[in-house]
């Protein structure tokens, strides 16, 4: 992923809350799989992906640095 995409992007903690305020992603993969879901799920969607995403790079570093 291109720097420019996320550069302006910001990231806002509160408590429990994670807010990612201008995010773009030039995905092409990414919209594809998003545009098959209904409009109303895609937030969803995204935030579970995210979710997912983060608790994986999480567990990888985990168990990197394990070894």
């Amino acid at each position: 992923m291109n720097r420019d995409t996320y550069s302006n992007s910001k990231i806002l903690l509160e408590g429990d809350q994670l807010c990612i305020e201008s995010l773009s992603i030039r995905d092409a993969d990414l919209v594809e799989f998003i545009e098959r879901s209904s409009e109303s799920d895609r937030a969803r969607l995204v935030a579970d992906g995210v979710r997912v995403g983060l608790l994986a790079m999480r567990n990888v570093g985990l168990t990197v640095n394990v070894d």
